[in-house]
């Protein structure tokens, strides 16, 4: 449940309870379930999300004890499904056909018994383009141009379908679903890194286009970022992934996945490491700069002052449930568990500072420059062993590079940044590298603080040569997407 939504939400049951209420009954059939939103006959644009609420009973109850599933079905095949309220869904529409539609919700209780609601038809209109600027150079026809967005619909389409679980980001291709549950699949431990980089891509997307559609993905995907804190009961701490449910799950006994929690309904999966934490600070990042409105902003602030206050109490150290360090948690300086740890460090207590204006955290960043060198401890060796400096290090760095690069104003702190950002991309540019191995987003984010560089794009060509600061498109990939599709114009 979004945070405003959980305000909104017994406002509007009880206006559509009132003008149902006013209507003549149906005697046709049980008024057991119903969809309250969308209206009748109303028409989308083919391409966006549609959201459909219902409201969900049994008959002869005056609340609901126990349920399988509730699904959403579109012409009858199921698209999305829950377990619990509120019973809001997603319909994205990117693959569905122009014309008319049919929406019912269907019921199943533990005994397998199934009540479905009355069908809603709704009507899916000609998408209207609203095509990005051609990037300049050689000139792209318009069906040129056009082309290259629906391969770019179908990635996104492929990502939600795969890799979406309720806003959180799995990486996991094509994991088994059991039944028609999206929830069922394995969960991912890298879960705030992916999904707050895809926040963080969204909000580029939403700053390019200014669509309703990748707005609501940016809200979608920083409101699982809030939940994995949420799902923890304490304040500041993260999870790696989370549920609200209070079953063991089958895959909670997999490699990596073993340390799982109960906090009331929710069941979380402990442990988050500094890796983490800078998935989860870039995307709530990207999004209060570039996304959230005057009442977002203080929530979205709320969220990074929590993870950043945690930080500064247990002194630069990320710690689990019991206040012990997770395995190279140390970002302080007496025990820098790895290089990679000081970018970190400071990026955690930039962006804080940056959305909070709180001075402790400033005054913590520049003791850390001044005191301990941290802004080039942070500056990858040219040969370095991988297991002193893997992928993912490098990934969750560029990220903190990102965000420092934008915020930090002094010329010689900058110029140790940039020199971070140089040896990152440097060795992941090498001839050599496969080229599923490669991370789009280095590029993007390499051309955006070098625009004068002659570096290739590893995915799509007209990515950097595009007018806006970070592509038009880097939603395409949201860099680890990089790994299962490469665009090639």
């Amino acid at each position: 449940m979004t945070r405003r939504f959980a305000v909104l939400l017994p406002a509007c049951l009880m206006a559509a309870y009132a003008v149902a209420k006013a209507q003549p009954p149906d005697a046709s059939a049980p008024k057991v379930t119903r969809i309250l939103e969308p209206a009748p006959g109303a028409t989308f644009p083919q391409g966006g999300i549609v959201y459909v609420q219902a409201e969900v009973r049994v008959p002869g109850r005056e609340r609901l004890v126990a349920l399988r599933a509730v699904a959403l079905e579109v012409n009858h095949a199921v698209v999305s499904s829950r377990r619990w309220s509120p019973y809001v869904f997603r319909w994205d529409t990117t693959r569905a056909e122009v014309g008319k539609h049919e929406l019912r919700v269907k019921v199943t209780d533990v005994q397998g018994r199934e009540t479905v609601s009355q069908p809603v038809p709704i009507n899916l209109g000609p998408r209207a383009w609203n095509l990005p600027p051609a990037p300049p150079g050689e000139p792209l026809a318009d069906a040129t141009w056009k082309r290259l967005l629906d391969v770019a619909d179908g990635i996104e389409a492929d990502l939600h379908l795969r890799h979406d679980r309720q806003g959180l980001i799995d990486n996991i291709d094509k994991q088994p679903v059991v039944g028609d549950d999206p929830l069922s699949g394995l969960a991912d431990p890298r879960g705030p890194l992916l999904t707050g980089t895809y926040a963080g891509a969204c909000a580029y997307w939403y700053a390019t286009l200014r669509d309703p559609q990748s707005r609501a993905r940016a809200h979608d995907a920083d409101e699982a970022l809030h939940l994995l804190s949420v799902a923890t009961g304490t304040g500041g701490l993260l999870s790696r992934w989370s549920r609200q449910t209070t079953q063991i799950q089958p895959d909670e006994g997999q490699p990596g996945l073993s340390n799982w929690r109960q906090n009331g309904n929710w069941r979380w999966l402990g442990d988050a490491s500094p890796l983490d934490y800078a998935g989860a600070f870039f995307g709530h990042a990207l999004y209060y700069d570039l996304v959230a409105d005057q009442d977002e902003k203080p929530l979205v602030a709320q969220d990074i002052r929590g993870l950043a206050n945690r930080l500064l109490e247990h002194d630069l150290v990320v710690t689990n449930a019991e206040g012990l360090p997770v395995p190279d948690g140390d970002l302080s300086p007496r025990g820098l568990s790895r290089p990679y740890n000081a970018i970190l460090a400071l990026g955690f207590l930039k962006i804080a500072y940056h959305v909070t204006a709180d001075k402790k955290f400033d005054d913590q960043y520049w003791r850390l420059i001044r005191n301990d060198s941290y802004h080039q401890k942070g500056i990858k060796p040219q040969d370095v062993a991988p297991e002193k400096w893997g992928p993912y290090d490098d990934y969750a760095a560029m990220l903190m590079y990102c965000c420092l690069l934008d915020y930090e104003q002094d010329a010689q702190v900058r110029e140790a940044y940039l020199k971070g950002l140089d040896a990152i991309f440097q060795s992941n540019d090498k001839p050599n590298l496969p080229l599923s191995a490669r991370r789009p987003l280095f590029n993007i984010i390499y051309k955006r603080f070098h625009p004068d560089a002659g570096v290739q794009p590893q995915a799509v060509q007209w990515l950097l040569d595009s007018r806006s600061a970070l592509g038009d498109s880097e939603w395409l990939l949201a860099n680890w997407m990089g790994r299962y599709y490469q665009i090639i114009r």
